[in-house]
């Protein structure tokens, strides 16, 4: 319902006279999960908006405007991560990054607290992903997750937006670039910050575009991390949602 000023969504009932699609409804928990966390990606979005969210007539989120989206952070988190948060920043003719990367003491024993936003809009990006979890395998070890808040404008024509149902996926005409573009500015944060690290990054210098869109003409041969048949599996793997995968969430009351 719109309203002058503000909108109130409601969910209740979903296919209670639809038998068949009603069976395919999964338990009442998992179900609430998917509404928070699509809130959590429009608010965080939106920091500059005031959002309330209830479930069952009771309030969950009451979020005030916020000067920025550090004060989003802590307000739905409810834990002050400044200190361990670093903003990332990068822009030419055709795309500007913004956002936020924790550095080696915030980590997460899953991919939630990654989100990416590509012109306003969360989506899943598995080239996204990949650079920044590549930038990151000095920081973090096997198995554990960084917060990362990453906004991507991109001008027209330089990315499909209309490649997933849900529009939960999105295509660029340059994924080779859009990889360079994060993994150089994650390192670039790191180094920036002189945030704590092990290892060497020298193998994670480049990445080459045609083996993303698979042509295999040309591979990085030194990579330690990842190999031609990695790469590959990047486009021809279907994509899994790891914001489905939180069942230590699901089994929260709130």
């Amino acid at each position: 319902m719109g309203f002058d000023h503000g909108t109130i969504v409601s969910v209740e009932d979903l296919f209670y006279n639809v038998p068949v699609r009603l069976k395919y409804l999964k338990s009442s928990q998992t179900e609430f999960f998917y509404c928070y966390n699509y809130f959590v990606d429009v608010a965080l979005f939106h920091y500059d908006k005031h959002f309330i969210f209830k479930k069952n007539d009771k309030i969950v989120f009451d979020l005030a405007k916020a000067d920025g989206i550090g004060q989003r952070i802590q307000d739905i988190f409810k834990k002050d991560w400044s200190a361990n948060l670093q903003d990332i920043s990068y822009q030419d003719e055709n795309i500007t990054l913004q956002g936020y990367v924790s550095d080696s003491q915030l980590r997460f024993g899953s991919a939630e607290n990654i989100r990416i936003y590509v012109n306003t809009r969360p989506v899943q990006d598995k080239i996204i992903k990949k650079a920044l979890m590549d930038a990151y395998h000095r920081q973090i070890t096997p198995g554990e997750y960084p917060f990362a808040l990453l906004m991507i404008h991109s001008k027209a024509g330089m990315v499909d937006v209309n490649v997933h149902p849900r529009k939960l996926e999105v295509k660029f005409a340059d994924p080779g670039k859009m990889y360079d573009i994060v993994f150089h500015s994650v390192q670039q944060t790191f180094n920036d910050h002189k945030v704590a690290s092990v290892g060497d990054t020298s193998s994670f210098s480049s990445f080459n575009a045609k083996s993303v869109i698979g042509n295999s003409e040309s591979f990085p041969t030194n990579s330690n991390l990842f190999g031609k048949n990695d790469i590959e599996n990047i486009v021809q793997t279907p994509h899994t949602f790891e914001h489905d995968e939180t069942p230590e969430f699901r089994n929260q009351e709130i």
